[in-house]
């Protein structure tokens, strides 16, 4: 017998909600990552897939650990971190954006750019002036990321960026964004 939403043909979308990590998030959230190859595209990190000893070593390096998880199963489906502490040198007014993966099964549902308006929204909180990540060459879906979200790339213009990354930041205090959860 068909329910009723198969009979109209609707689809269900997932409640979601911002919160921060839980150590019971851990084994969801390093089955994002199964290669090396993806795991490089977040993370110098060296490992056949992303580990809970790299999970926690990110975990610990954080200000603030960000999970959207599907309601009502509490289920982990993106994270990322805010940290002063994955580069030298930061400048005291920056936090860098660090981590940011979603589960493959919810990409292209706007997951990324949820956890990017809530880390923004956090940052400006914490009185931060400006919020930067930095992307690998080939990574695609993070270049597009940081550009819809207005970021600016500033690659090379500072003395503590390590090389190697396109780098991109948003100045707090000119951009507001509505907080929404």
């Amino acid at each position: 017998q068909e329910n009723e939403i198969d009979k109209c043909n609707i689809y269900y979308t997932p409640r979601l909600r911002v919160r921060e990590f839980s150590n019971k998030d851990q084994i969801h959230i390093c089955s994002f990552v199964k290669s090396r190859e993806a795991l490089l595209l977040v993370s110098g990190d060296s490992s056949d897939s992303l580990t809970p000893n790299i999970l926690t070593n990110w975990i610990s390096k954080a200000k603030v650990s960000l999970v959207i998880s599907r309601e009502p199963m509490n289920e982990p489906i993106g994270l990322c971190t805010l940290s002063q502490l994955e580069v030298d040198y930061i400048p005291a007014s920056y936090i860098e954006i660090c981590h940011l993966i979603i589960n493959p099964t919810y990409r292209y549902m706007f997951i990324g750019p949820r956890l990017v308006r809530e880390a923004t929204f956090i940052s400006r909180e914490f009185g931060f002036r400006f919020i930067c990540g930095r992307v690998v060459h080939n990574n695609r879906y993070g270049l597009i990321l940081a550009k819809k979200q207005k970021f600016e790339e500033f690659t090379n213009t500072e003395s503590w960026m390590p090389p190697g990354f396109r780098w991109f930041r948003l100045n707090l205090s000119a951009h507001q964004v509505e907080y929404k959860n």
